[in-house]
C-alpha cells in the first residue's frame, strides 16, 4: 500500500524494481506524488515517473527542479539541477551518465512534441544555454542539428553566418580511390557566370542577409558541374558547395597558364624570325648601298668614255 511505501522510506531506484516486477504503476504514481508534496522528504537516489497509458501526454513533467531566490540576499551559485557521477572505489563504472534522457511512447497514446532537453530562457548578464567547461572533452551529436532552424535538412544546418578562425576538410589520399585530374576546366568555367542579386523578402527567415549578394545560380552550375550542387530531398531547393570550386580553379589556372606559355613560345619564335628578317633587310640594305656605289662608278666611267669618243670624232673631222 502507499502507507507501507511511505513507512519503508524506500528509494525510487528500489521502487522501480518493484513496480516493474509487480506492475505497481498506481502505487508508484501515488508514492511519487506524496514525496512531491512532502516538505521533509529526502531522496538520495531515485526516479520520477511520468506514465501515460492509453492516453495523450500534454504539459506533464517527469521532474521539475527549481532554484529560487525570493528575497534580497545573494546566491553565489544556483543549480536548478546538479548531477554528478563519482567513483571513489577501485571498481569500474562501464558507462557513467550525468544525465540520461529518454522519451518513449510504448502505449496506445501519443506524444505531441518531445524535447530531450528544452532550455526556455536564460535571464542573466552572461547567457549560456549550454556551457561546456572541459576544453578537452568530446561532444557527440548523432542525427541532425539545427542552429536557427528546428527542421535541419543536413547533419548541421545554420540559418545565418558562421564565424570561424579556420576551416579544415578531410582530404587524405588514403580515403580516396579512382583519382583523376580534372580536364577542360577552363572551357567549362567559361560556361558559368558570376552574378550579383538580392534575396527575396519571402525567404527572410532563412537568414540570407540583407543587401546585394554575389554568387552563382545553382541550376546553371548543375548543368556544368552537377557534383557541386546539392538538392534538398524534402523541399527540392538547391545549394552550391562553393569550396569545391577551388580544385576547378586550380586546374583552370594551370590550363590558362599552359596557353599563356604556348603563346609566349610562339611570340618568341616570331621575335626570332623577325630578328632574322631584320638582319636580312640590313644585309640587303648594305648590298643595295654597294650596288648604288658600283652603279655610280659605272656611270662615271661611262661618262668618261663618252667624252673620249666625242674628242676622237672631232679629231677625225
Amino acid at each position: 500500500t502507499i502507507e507501507e511505501l511511505e513507512a519503508s522510506n524506500i528509494s525510487f531506484d528500489e521502487l522501480e524494481k518493484y513496480w516493474k516486477k509487480f506492475e505497481l504503476r498506481k502505487q508508484a504514481e501515488q508514492y511519487r506524488e506524496s514525496l512531491r508534496k512532502s516538505k521533509t522528504a529526502k531522496i538520495k537516489a531515485g526516479y520520477n515517473f511520468l506514465i501515460s497509458q492509453n492516453t495523450t501526454i500534454e504539459n506533464n513533467y517527469g521532474a521539475v527542479n527549481l532554484s529560487e531566490n525570493l528575497n534580497t540576499g545573494n546566491i553565489t551559485e544556483a543549480y536548478g539541477s546538479h548531477n554528478q557521477v563519482d567513483n571513489e572505489s577501485t571498481g569500474i563504472i562501464s558507462a557513467a551518465y550525468g544525465i540520461s534522457i529518454g522519451i518513449f511512447n510504448n502505449g496506445a497514446g501519443s506524444i505531441d512534441t518531445g524535447y530531450g532537453v528544452f532550455i526556455n530562457d536564460v535571464g542573466a548578464t552572461m547567457q549560456y544555454g549550454i556551457y561546456q567547461g572541459g576544453a578537452n572533452d568530446t561532444n557527440y551529436f548523432n542525427g541532425y542539428t539545427g542552429i536557427g532552424t528546428d527542421s535541419p535538412a543536413e547533419k548541421l544546418e545554420v540559418v545565418g553566418n558562421i564565424l570561424a578562425s579556420g576551416t579544415i576538410v578531410s582530404s587524405d589520399r588514403r580515403y580516396k580511390r579512382d583519382i583523376h585530374t580534372l580536364d577542360n576546366t577552363l572551357e567549362k568555367l567559361m560556361k558559368l557566370r558570376g552574378v550579383n542579386y538580392f534575396m527575396k523578402e519571402e525567404y527572410k527567415e532563412k537568414g540570407f542577409g540583407d543587401g546585394i549578394q554575389i554568387g552563382v545560380i545553382a541550376q546553371e552550375v548543375e548543368k556544368v558541374y552537377p557534383e557541386l550542387v546539392n538538392t534538398n530531398e524534402k523541399t527540392g531547393y538547391k545549394a552550391v558547395d562553393y569550396s569545391k570550386f577551388t580544385p576547378i580553379l586550380i586546374e583552370a589556372v594551370k590550363e590558362q597558364q599552359e596557353q599563356i606559355e604556348a603563346l609566349k613560345k610562339e611570340n618568341n619564335s616570331f621575335k626570332a624570325e623577325n630578328t632574322t628578317v631584320k638582319q636580312s633587310v640590313k644585309q640587303l640594305e648594305i648590298e643595295n648601298q654597294e650596288l648604288k656605289q658600283n652603279y655610280n662608278q659605272l656611270k662615271s666611267e661611262l661618262e668618261q668614255i663618252k667624252l673620249m669618243l666625242n674628242k676622237q670624232d672631232l679629231g677625225t673631222k
